[in-house]
Protein backbone atom coordinates (compact mmCIF):
# COMPACT_ATOMS: atom_id res chain seq x y z
CA UNK A 1 0.00 0.00 0.00
CA UNK A 2 1.23 3.45 -0.92
CA UNK A 3 0.38 6.67 0.88
CA UNK A 4 0.31 10.24 -0.34
CA UNK A 5 0.13 13.35 1.84
CA UNK A 6 -1.49 16.73 1.19
CA UNK A 7 -1.88 19.93 3.16
CA UNK A 8 -5.61 20.56 3.59
CA UNK A 9 -7.54 23.69 4.60
CA UNK A 10 -11.26 23.95 5.32
CA UNK A 11 -12.48 27.53 5.73
CA UNK A 12 -15.65 29.56 5.57
CA UNK A 13 -18.33 31.27 7.62
CA UNK A 14 -20.14 29.45 10.42
CA UNK A 15 -23.95 29.30 10.33
CA UNK A 16 -26.27 29.29 13.32
CA UNK A 17 -27.13 25.60 12.91
CA UNK A 18 -24.67 22.77 13.57
CA UNK A 19 -23.43 22.06 10.04
CA UNK A 20 -20.86 19.71 8.52
CA UNK A 21 -17.71 21.66 7.61
CA UNK A 22 -15.92 18.62 6.15
CA UNK A 23 -16.00 14.83 5.98
CA UNK A 24 -12.84 12.74 5.76
CA UNK A 25 -12.97 10.95 2.39
CA UNK A 26 -12.79 7.18 1.89
CA UNK A 27 -9.29 5.68 2.14
CA UNK A 28 -8.03 8.79 3.94
CA UNK A 29 -7.09 10.05 7.37
CA UNK A 30 -7.14 13.77 8.14
CA UNK A 31 -4.84 14.92 10.95
CA UNK A 32 -6.04 18.27 12.26
CA UNK A 33 -3.06 20.44 13.19
CA UNK A 34 -5.09 23.45 14.34
CA UNK A 35 -8.01 25.77 13.81
CA UNK A 36 -9.22 29.26 14.58
CA UNK A 37 -12.59 30.96 14.79
CA UNK A 38 -12.85 34.73 14.48
CA UNK A 39 -15.62 37.02 15.68
CA UNK A 40 -16.15 40.17 13.59
CA UNK A 41 -19.23 41.23 15.57
CA UNK A 42 -19.28 44.27 17.89
CA UNK A 43 -19.97 42.05 20.92
CA UNK A 44 -18.79 38.70 22.24
CA UNK A 45 -20.34 35.63 20.57
CA UNK A 46 -20.30 31.86 21.07
CA UNK A 47 -19.18 29.24 18.54
CA UNK A 48 -18.76 25.47 18.55
CA UNK A 49 -16.43 23.11 16.70
CA UNK A 50 -16.92 19.32 16.87
CA UNK A 51 -14.67 16.50 15.72
CA UNK A 52 -16.55 13.20 15.27
CA UNK A 53 -19.42 14.44 17.44
CA UNK A 54 -17.14 15.47 20.32
CA UNK A 55 -17.16 19.14 21.28
CA UNK A 56 -13.55 20.31 21.01
CA UNK A 57 -14.65 23.94 21.32
CA UNK A 58 -17.95 23.83 23.28
CA UNK A 59 -20.74 26.35 22.83
CA UNK A 60 -20.21 27.90 26.27
CA UNK A 61 -17.93 30.94 26.32
CA UNK A 62 -17.92 34.04 24.17
CA UNK A 63 -15.15 34.87 21.74
CA UNK A 64 -14.66 38.60 22.46
CA UNK A 65 -15.69 41.17 19.84
CA UNK A 66 -13.09 41.50 17.11
CA UNK A 67 -11.03 38.61 18.49
CA UNK A 68 -9.93 35.11 17.49
CA UNK A 69 -10.00 31.79 19.34
CA UNK A 70 -6.94 29.82 18.22
CA UNK A 71 -6.37 26.12 18.93
CA UNK A 72 -2.92 24.93 17.92
CA UNK A 73 -0.75 22.97 17.81
CA UNK A 74 -3.05 19.96 17.64
CA UNK A 75 -2.58 16.40 16.46
CA UNK A 76 -6.10 14.96 16.11
CA UNK A 77 -6.48 12.05 13.64
CA UNK A 78 -9.90 11.81 11.96
CA UNK A 79 -10.48 8.54 10.14
CA UNK A 80 -12.56 7.83 7.04
CA UNK A 81 -16.10 9.33 7.03
CA UNK A 82 -15.56 11.34 10.24
CA UNK A 83 -17.23 14.78 10.24
CA UNK A 84 -16.04 18.15 11.44
CA UNK A 85 -19.04 20.28 12.37
CA UNK A 86 -19.52 23.83 13.57
CA UNK A 87 -22.00 26.55 14.45
CA UNK A 88 -22.04 30.14 15.65
CA UNK A 89 -24.34 32.29 17.74
CA UNK A 90 -24.86 34.71 14.83
CA UNK A 91 -24.86 34.17 11.08
CA UNK A 92 -22.25 35.71 8.74
CA UNK A 93 -19.98 37.18 11.45
CA UNK A 94 -17.82 34.23 12.54
CA UNK A 95 -15.21 32.75 10.22
CA UNK A 96 -13.41 29.42 10.68
CA UNK A 97 -10.14 28.06 9.36
CA UNK A 98 -9.24 24.40 9.98
CA UNK A 99 -5.94 23.03 8.72
CA UNK A 100 -4.02 19.79 8.71
CA UNK A 101 -2.59 16.95 6.66
CA UNK A 102 -4.53 14.33 4.74
CA UNK A 103 -3.05 10.88 4.18
CA UNK A 104 -4.57 8.88 1.34
CA UNK A 105 -3.75 5.16 1.11
CA UNK A 106 -3.99 3.41 -2.24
Amino acid sequence: MASSYSDIVYSGILSTTLTSLSTTPASATFVCKGFWVSNSDSEGRKAEIQFDGKRYMPYLNDIPAGDVMNASPLDIPLLTTVNIKGRAEVATLMDYYIYGIEEVTT
